[in-house]
């Protein structure tokens, strides 16, 4: 594994963007496969700008990459800064996306808070059937 740099963000956002598609939790909160994946490289593209310093490939040829969160780190937790640099995607991913992202961050944000998400091992597709059984639940 490499460090990722700031020139392998546009192509890493790709990467991650082919891998996510058909992921649960991203068609969930990107319902419109026709837009999906430029959406998902515009979503990455700012998350790896965000996490850079934990961002990490595994070659020069960018075949993988993965976002490392340590122990200390904020798990995903939205701050400010973020959210003021994310302005941008209220345009390019459209108000109702967001909104099902801030709410799903919300709600993962406060499990975590009372379990220790990642110290039990929950996995995100679990989590993801989590959240959406609440909010079916929600509507009955």
């Amino acid at each position: 594994m490499e460090k990722l740099q700031k020139s392998d963000i546009l192509q890493a956002s790709k990467v991650f963007a082919m891998a996510m598609f058909y992921d649960d939790l991203h068609k969930y909160l990107l319902p419109n496969e026709n837009t999906r994946l430029k959406n998902l490289e515009r979503l990455y593209a700012f998350k790896l700008r965000i996490e850079l310093n934990n961002s990490f490939k595994t070659s020069s040829n960018l075949e993988g990459v993965c976002i490392w969160e340590g122990p200390d780190d904020n798990h995903g937790a939205i701050t400010l800064k973020e959210i003021i640099l994310g302005l941008p995607l209220i345009f390019t991913l459209g108000i109702p996306n967001l909104i099902r992202m801030i709410k799903y961050q919300i709600w993962s944000q406060k499990l975590e808070n009372l379990l220790p998400v990642g110290d039990i091992g929950i996995s995100m597709l679990l989590l993801f059937r989590l959240y959406i059984k609440e909010k079916d639940l929600q509507l009955k």
